[in-house]
């Protein structure tokens, strides 16, 4: 089994349902270069689950597609030989890529156009302050006498001649007290560069983390074809896919995840197919995803009946000493 393709598969493939399973199932045959491929047409219809028929319509399409290539037993070689496949994982690394980019491209915002001012209307022009104001010489706004200090704590001195004046303060209204620098701006802090968030190694992932990783995208995948909406991924989900994957294995919680999403049983449909669901029938699940047949709530209620009915009839044959 190749993580690393499936990976690839589940991050970029376009498409979906019975083409996704059948891509994932080749995956699940190569190495991690898509070579050692060679699978019958019938273990391909039985490992997703279709006729051989749409199987082989399936593979012919990846073939045109330029998804998959024949390199070796062209026309099946000699009775029962299969065609040797070459997957083209540079194809699913390219269409992974582009699809992690979208997710990453920043938003683009268009800036409102630029306003213009009507053109008949003027500004107003600029004031200018007074510089010296000359304050009146008699009732409460007289200047202290001299010896009496000021507001700002220094004597003041009287001018020897001329009228009294007091120069304006300056625009910003900062005190200036003798012997002191003006106020000024408060002293701003450098901004401290965020470190980049941590990027994990796809190389350092455990092969439980990955298994858990590509079956959580294969459910999600399938669920979001199936409700138009993404599955809730939360910490007692996330918990639930490791106990998942622990308990079927690595190699085919994926496919069995993915399969899940379109069981036809009234509970699971009335259930939403919640992820609960699966682990709790996880190994029933396995089961029928195996033989292909399910045991739906009436299945069971009519197997039920029907070994009721062979054992009143085992029991009425005993008493004649009769066997079935």
């Amino acid at each position: 089994m190749s993580i690393k393709v499936m990976s690839l598969v589940w991050e970029g493939f376009p498409a979906s349902g019975s083409e996704m399973l059948a891509m994932l199932a080749l995956a699940d045959w190569c190495n991690d270069e898509g070579g050692s491929l060679h699978p019958s047409m019938k273990a391909v219809a039985e490992k997703i689950r279709v006729s051989e028929k749409q199987a082989r319509r399936i593979i012919h399409g990846f073939e045109e597609a330029g998804y998959l290539k024949v390199v070796g037993h062209a026309n099946g070689g000699a009775p029962g030989t299969t065609k040797q496949y070459q997957l083209n994982v540079a194809k699913l690394k390219g269409l992974a890529d582009e699809a992690a980019a979208r997710k990453t491209a920043p938003v683009r915002v268009t800036p409102p156009p630029n306003v213009t001012p009507p053109p008949n209307v003027t500004p107003p022009p600029n004031v200018t302050p007074p510089v010296d104001v000359t304050p009146p010489t008699q009732g409460s706004g007289g200047l202290p006498p001299m010896g009496v200090e000021a507001s700002h704590g220094c004597p003041e001195t009287p001018p020897t001649s001329g009228s009294q004046t007091v120069s304006e303060p300056p625009m910003n209204h900062q005190l200036t007290v003798r012997g002191t620098a003006p106020c000024s701006e408060p002293e701003r802090l450098p901004a401290v560069a965020k470190a980049p968030a941590p990027q994990q190694d796809p190389a350092g992932e455990t092969r439980l983390q990955a298994a858990c990783r590509t079956t959580w995208a294969a459910y999600r995948n399938a669920y979001a074809d199936r409700y138009g909406a993404a599955p809730v991924r939360n910490q007692k989900v996330s918990s639930q896919v490791k106990q998942f994957v622990q308990r079927i294995g690595y190699d085919e919680s994926p496919l069995i995840a993915a399969w899940f999403v379109l069981h036809p049983g009234s509970y699971y449909v009335g259930r939403m197919h919640d992820f609960g669901c699966l682990l709790s029938d996880a190994e029933k699940l396995r089961t029928e995803w195996v033989t292909g047949r399910l045991m739906t709530a009436g299945k069971a209620r009519q197997s039920d009946r029907a070994g009721t009915t062979m054992a009143a009839l085992a029991e009425v044959l005993a008493e004649r000493g009769e066997s079935l």
